[in-house]
């Protein structure tokens, strides 16, 4: 199961009571591999024939899942309901930022998420938020909440979801770094190439907000200040020197 759904091997499966009431029956292991749903050397996908090239990844994996494991009539019916609305809507969509849930329960459980994953869970609560301030999306947000506890095994309140997304997208925005911030910027002095303060804090700068780090930015860049005075009392003197004396003797000025 877990090489099918191109899982981790150290990840864990949990139980998830569905009601299995009015459920259509799941396809024969035979017709799937017919049809490329379980991927097998030499069998076309029909998937990727049907579906549009630009769906793919989590979204292709999500329609193939719900080949192989039907829902409910029920939750297929919202789905074809959130299918027509989406169809017919007259605003914009957020971009539906599409993230293995999985991964990052791993990442956070493990105290290994960088600032990139933290904007991504920031992006996915965020276009929440969108969809519930949208009278024409907060209908299709509503609907979404059963094929999504379907999905993940997850079942939460509606205003909870939107109440936790707030609470997260304002959590992260206090801490993390978002692109545009001012005092984010890579030191630079005019006689230190560059690629050399770029190598070192390319690494940790625009990650966290700078009041969260205020006495460490300042210790950075009095420390670039050190080295640019430096740089300029013991090796500029010497490359003016030699500058001048190949100049006296009639050579070309050195470089």
């Amino acid at each position: 199961v877990k090489e099918l759904y191109g899982l981790d091997g150290e990840v864990t499966f949990r139980n998830v009571t569905v009601p299995c009431d009015k459920r259509p029956r799941s396809l024969h292991l035979g017709t799937a591999t017919q049809i490329g749903a379980i991927p097998t050397e030499g069998i076309p996908s029909l998937l990727n024939a049907l579906l549009p090239s630009s769906c793919n990844g989590l979204a292709a994996l999500y329609i193939r899942d719900l080949i192989l494991n039907p829902p409910t009539y029920a939750v297929a019916s919202t789905i074809q309901g959130i299918c027509k609305r989406m169809i017919s809507l007259t605003c914009s969509v957020p971009d539906f930022t599409c993230v293995s849930s999985a991964k990052l329960v791993k990442l956070l459980e493990l105290r290994e998420a960088n600032h990139i994953d933290f904007c991504r869970i920031k992006d996915v609560a965020d276009e929440v938020l969108q969809l519930y301030n949208n009278p024409e999306l907060r209908e299709i947000l509503k609907l979404l909440m059963d094929p999504t506890w379907v999905a993940t095994g997850l079942k939460i309140h509606f205003d909870s979801l939107v109440t936790e997304c707030g609470w997260v997208s304002n959590g992260i925005g206090e801490i993390v770094s978002m692109d545009g911030e001012i005092n984010q910027d890579i030191s630079s002095h005019p006689l230190i190439p560059s690629d050399f303060f770029g190598d070192i804090e390319s690494s940790w700068k625009g990650r966290v907000k700078r009041m969260h780090m205020e006495e460490l930015y300042e210790e950075v860049e009095q420390a670039a200040k050190a080295l640019h005075v430096a740089v300029s009392e013991d090796f500029l003197p010497i490359i003016s020197r030699i500058r001048a004396t190949i100049s006296s003797i009639g050579g070309s000025k050195g470089e």
